[in-house]
């Protein structure tokens, strides 16, 4: 790819997820670039330091783990390898990005120094000057078509892949959601029959003295309604909680930035309601073929 006219530079990474442990005692992952070219190709959102004279035995450290090890610009980071191998470096900068690198990205040498892999995960690559980027692309994938497992993407594929990781976590989710959702419609059926079966002698006295079977109808509608929209409250609150805390535990690099779906969240609150409806549709049509006269006798 380096050789090809059409890019006019090429930048590879390497990572290792849990590759390195930190002084907290916990493990994170590990990037390996050239540090010195990595603001070209991807913005690091640097809020301390440079990576202008970034050399070996320096490492480029994220702002929030920085903050949780209370170390900045210039201070020493020991770190733990794998096969018990032990390095200090320098924190040469503080970085935001999250989309690329993990929250500690060290040099190639210190890399191949500490032999964590020799596999490249990742290349960015820049077009040349009066390069479109669609012919760039077709060189680009005509050159790589001996190599199938190299996926060639542009930056939109790139954080459209990067969302269809969650997608595929949230299409589970909804799965469940869906199950537990049939089986709410069932407890609410039954909890609506019982309440049926036991307010016989009710549903007959006010039916007596005038009550129409459309009210009885909007009335077991209506009960059953609020169940389900309170029970669909009660959810929702607890989602938003455990959502929250969730996200908050997950890797910057995962989810950097959690929000909270209203919309979707109103939508399921109007699917509770609709739920409610259909539960109690076989308790509130029985209610309305009970005969009058049986109905005020049953005891």
């Amino acid at each position: 790819m380096s050789e090809m006219p059409e890019l006019e530079s090429v930048m590879s990474y390497r990572f290792r997820p849990d590759g390195v442990r930190t002084a907290e005692g916990e493990q994170r992952r590990i990037t390996a670039t050239d540090l010195r070219s990595f603001s070209s190709h991807v913005d690091p959102g640097l809020v301390d330091g440079n990576l202008d004279q970034a050399d070996s035995g320096d490492v480029l450290l994220h702002k929030d783990l920085a903050d949780d090890l209370d170390v900045g610009v210039g201070d020493l980071l020991h770190l733990e390898f794998p096969g018990e191998q032990q390095s200090t470096f320098e924190v040469i900068a503080l970085h935001t990005e999250t989309s690329i690198v993990g929250p500690l990205v060290i040099g190639f040498s210190d890399w191949d120094r500490l032999e964590l892999s020799n596999q490249v995960n990742l290349v960015t690559a820049i077009t040349a000057p009066g390069i479109e980027l669609d012919q760039a692309r077709s060189s680009l994938e005509s050159n790589l078509s001996d190599f199938p497992q190299v996926n060639v993407k542009n930056q939109v594929e790139y954080r459209e892949s990067r969302a269809a990781e969650i997608n595929n976590l949230l299409v589970i989710i909804n799965v469940f959601l869906v199950l537990a959702l049939i089986i709410a419609i069932m407890g609410i059926a039954n909890t609506m029959a019982l309440s049926i079966f036991e307010r016989t002698r009710e549903l007959g006295l006010v039916r007596a003295i005038g009550m129409s079977k459309p009210q009885i109808w909007g009335a077991i509608f209506l009960e059953s309604i609020i169940v389900a929209v309170f029970g669909g409250l009660i959810g929702i609150a607890t989602g938003v909680v455990v959502g929250s805390v969730a996200s908050a535990a997950l890797p910057n690099d995962l989810i950097s930035t959690p929000t909270v779906p209203w919309i979707t969240l109103v939508i399921y609150l109007v699917v509770s309601a609709v739920a409610g409806m259909l539960a109690a549709f076989f308790p509130a049509r029985r209610a309305n073929r009970l005969n009058v006269l049986e109905a005020i006798s049953h005891q």
